[in-house]
């Protein structure tokens, strides 16, 4: 999950009514599936060894595209379980496929492998350290993978109870990766795609394996261990990132400053103004959000102007209009802003002289569209989740401006995403922060969830 505003929660409240799900009639050569007390068990099992996983993917993290010891241990436990595994999807991501050689749907489960550049302090509160350097699982993806590695032990041990095929999902690089790389990556591949987006439209994973669902979960530290959140339709944000430059001339600070552009000042305008526009110029009944992260303008003195000044942040959004206002707006501020301090000045252009006023929009990239989930699976999936031991513990929890490029799953195949709690006694670290330390008593509930989805799926549908 991205950095910016992750799992911001909203002051809404939101109901979920249980529709009758679009189940067919299972066909005569059908089993009735495992009963909750076969799953409980199973996970009861199997806990242990997902606990195991957990510490040992956290104390060996990897960034995107590069979770190779990752994608070997996912591979080679998959293997080892009877599952038909492919390596090396979407650069290092790993399929593995439980075929029950019985009629019925393929439903899918995906779990993220990549980690982030964080320095995890000895102090962060994991049961083990991150042994690589500046990398850390600051995001829970090693609880996730933890859940999935459980599941499929937890689903191969009830094989003879189900129908139909299970395909587990190890996705790289969540996170996305560096535009150096992913310059490099569309050099060597002819694609920079990348994460999800890869799997699912360059690979065509969910086409080539006849998927007709989904499901997929994000650990949440708002959200106590042992509590699992069912989201609305739309659960998590569109997510887009810019790069702004805005340059012009230098100048003395204290004995001439009027004889420079100061684009330090027309900086600091415009990220008050673009702070401004979610309430002030687009519909504030729509949540979202645009944040200027970092402003970088010096020439290294405390005396001199900058003539160059680069501004970077993010926007989330859910609705496709308020996506394209925010960047129309964007570049609204920015030329005005200039043009406030030289009418003349305006969107920098090939030729300008070095010292003309001007601004640009440097990049303007898609992370991912918002996480939509199937309405009708998701409230289906609630039902079953409430109905299985532990129910009580399911409640509806508000939407995310976070973002999951989990959204590429959805956009083909009828998807449903669920809130983890993760959230220890006393709580723990933001997600993307140092000390984000995950409860792993969330383990054994995340498998629970996950197997009794794909098992119920695969028996009612």
């Amino acid at each position: 999950m991205r950095r910016a505003a992750l799992f911001a929660t909203l002051p809404v409240i939101l109901g979920l009514s249980l529709l009758t799900p679009r189940a067919a009639a299972p066909p005569s050569s059908a089993v009735p599936g495992p009963t909750d007390a076969q799953i409980r068990s199973a996970v009861d099992k199997h806990a242990a060894a997902a606990i195991t996983d957990r510490r040992w993917l956290h104390e060996h993290p990897e960034l995107g595209n590069q979770e190779r010891d990752t994608a070997a241990r996912a591979a080679l436990t998959l293997e080892s379980l009877g599952f038909k595994v492919e390596r090396q999807v979407g650069i290092t991501g790993v399929l593995g496929l439980l075929d029950t050689g019985r009629p019925g749907p393929t439903v899918a489960l995906r779990a993220e492998m990549d980690a982030l550049p964080v320095q995890e302090p000895d102090d962060s509160g994991n049961p083990v350290r991150s042994q690589n350097k500046g990398v850390m699982h600051a995001c829970g993806h090693d609880v996730h993978m933890a859940c999935a590695l459980g599941t499929a032990r937890v689903l191969a041990d009830l094989k003879p109870a189900l129908r139909g095929r299970i395909l587990f999902i190890f996705q790289p690089a969540e996170e996305g990766i560096p535009s150096d790389q992913k310059l490099a990556l569309e050099h060597d591949t002819g694609s920079g795609r990348t994460g999800a987006d890869r799997l699912v439209n360059l690979d065509k994973v969910l086409e080539r394996h006849g998927v007709q669902a989904i499901f997929g979960l994000h650990g949440f530290p708002d959200l106590a261990a042992g509590k699992i959140g069912v989201m609305p339709e739309y659960a998590l944000a569109a997510a887009d990132s810019f790069e702004i430059v805005i340059r012009g001339r230098s100048a003395h600070a204290g004995a001439g400053p009027w004889l420079g552009s100061d684009v330090l000042h027309i900086a600091a305008g415009a990220v008050l103004d673009i702070h401004a526009l979610p309430a002030r110029q687009t519909d504030p009944r729509h949540p979202k959000v645009v944040s200027v992260s970092t402003l970088d303008c010096t020439d290294g003195r405390n005396n001199i102007l900058c003539h160059t000044a680069r501004l970077s942040g993010t926007v989330r959004t859910f609705q496709p209009e308020d996506r394209r206002d925010l960047k129309a707006g964007i570049e609204r501020i920015l030329d005005a802003a200039v043009k406030a301090r030289d009418p003349q000045a305006g969107r920098c252009a090939a030729g300008d002289p070095p010292d003309r006023l001007c601004w640009e929009l440097a990049s303007y990239d898609a992370y991912g569209p918002p996480v939509h989930q199937d309405a009708v699976l998701t409230e289906w999936a609630a039902k079953v989740l409430r109905g299985a031991p532990g129910g009580d513990a399911v409640a509806p929890a508000p939407p995310s401006l976070g973002a999951e490029d989990f959204a590429y799953y959805c956009e083909k195949v009828p998807c449903s995403f669920f809130a983890l709690g993760t959230a220890p006694p006393g709580g723990t670290g933001g997600l993307h922060t140092p000390r984000y330390a995950p409860s792993e008593e969330a383990i054994p509930v995340g498998m629970s969830a996950l197997a009794t989805l794909a098992a119920r799926y695969l028996a009612e549908r």
